[in-house]
């Protein structure tokens, strides 16, 4: 397996499995300096499979027609994926297919954003392109909030305005080739980063979730990493959809080598979901020094103090490995080499973490 980034210090790039860390330019950036040189490895090393993890996924499908004489890229084309990564656009997908949604505006203005935002009794604000819940601004009660007056809104910096669900959010990740589910996991909410990633991962069987998913897939014959955001209600008991991200998410932790996840991408055959982690059919893990560095600070009684540190106990780190340990001490580089970036943008470090390969809905 050969393994890829912008940058070399990644944790994946120092595994036993990885026969060469290679780089490439900043898609985002460097668009045509990152073509050549994929173009250049793929031929190099004879690539037959590409699978793009985070937001470089786009990147690649921009690529997948001009390569696919050479190698196979594991994604739908540019067109689907804006669909579903918009905010906006993937609501009225949902309206489309008459599955649940949450009332949703597009705002180009900040005129715009106020009149939709008086018209909910609650609402969230989320830009049309984000990631993590990047700069979404949560109001429960109505009022505005300093957070909506100063945001930068523009046709070329839209923001979506959405109704105010009450209710458990859970997320979805799955695996699907020509529209059809080869993996799923669902997972509640539980330690998080601010109001975005997950930190801590229990799988979970959720059938209305899975109907969602594989609706969708097959409505658009999907192929690629697809994951969700889901709430369900409090007030009528459905599961809403608030949000896509089809590129691989953090559910992808809830599967390991006794799952074969790799077979799913060569063999079309029956969805797999997570099997028990050493006998425990909930199948906890987490993200160690996320946790450590996100979780901790929001504690707020001794009783969720002894519920977090009750987690950590019964759950395995994603990337901790006797067998392989290198990766797990290369976080460490991983991480100077992000906060040097956030440092140097003037952004955060979570911002940093995307900002070589971050995709926001131009396709130039």
């Amino acid at each position: 397996m050969f393994v890829a980034d912008t940058f070399r210090g990644h944790s994946a790039g120092y595994s036993n499995s990885v026969i060469k860390n290679l780089t490439f330019p900043s898609p985002t950036h460097k668009f045509a300096a990152f073509r050549k040189k994929i173009k250049e490895l793929v031929l190099q090393y004879h690539i037959n499979l590409i699978i793009p993890t985070c937001e470089e996924v786009y990147y690649f499908a921009m690529l997948k027609e001009e390569l696919q004489s050479h190698t196979e890229i594991f994604t739908s084309n540019i067109q689907t994926l804006k669909l579903l990564h918009s905010k906006h656009l993937f609501i009225q997908c949902l309206k489309k297919w008459q599955l649940p949604f949450p009332i949703t505006f597009i705002a180009a203005n900040h005129k715009e954003l106020d009149s939709h935002r008086q018209t909910l009794k609650r609402y969230v604000l989320k830009p049309e392109y984000s990631r993590f819940a990047d700069k979404v601004v949560i109001d429960s009660n109505g009022s505005l909030l300093k957070e909506a007056i100063d945001i930068e809104v523009n046709p070329s910096k839209k923001w979506v305005v959405q109704s105010y669900i009450e209710g458990t959010h859970f997320c979805s990740y799955s695996i699907v080739k020509n529209g059809q589910v080869l993996a799923h996991t669902v997972y509640p909410i539980s330690h998080r980063v601010k109001q975005g990633a997950a930190l801590y991962f229990e799988h979970l069987d959720i059938p209305d979730i899975e109907t969602t998913v594989s609706l969708i897939a097959a409505e658009i014959n999907y192929t690629g990493h697809l994951a969700f955001d889901f709430i369900h209600s409090e007030s009528d008991g459905k599961y809403y959809a608030i949000e896509c991200n089809p590129r691989l998410t953090s559910g992808i932790h809830l599967f390991d080598e006794a799952d074969k996840l790799t077979n799913v991408f060569f063999y079309e055959k029956k969805a797999i979901s997570p099997s028990p982690l050493y006998g425990n059919p909930n199948r906890q893990w987490m993200i160690f020094f996320g946790m450590l560095l996100y979780a901790v600070p929001n504690l707020k009684s001794i009783q969720e103090a002894k519920n977090f540190f009750l987690d950590i106990k019964n759950a395995k780190d994603v990337v901790f490995s006797w067998a392989d340990l290198k990766p797990f001490i290369k976080q460490f580089s991983a991480l100077y080499h992000f906060y040097h970036v956030s440092k140097q943008q003037n952004i955060s470090i979570l911002e940093a973490s995307t900002y070589d390969i971050e995709w926001n809905g131009t396709e130039d």
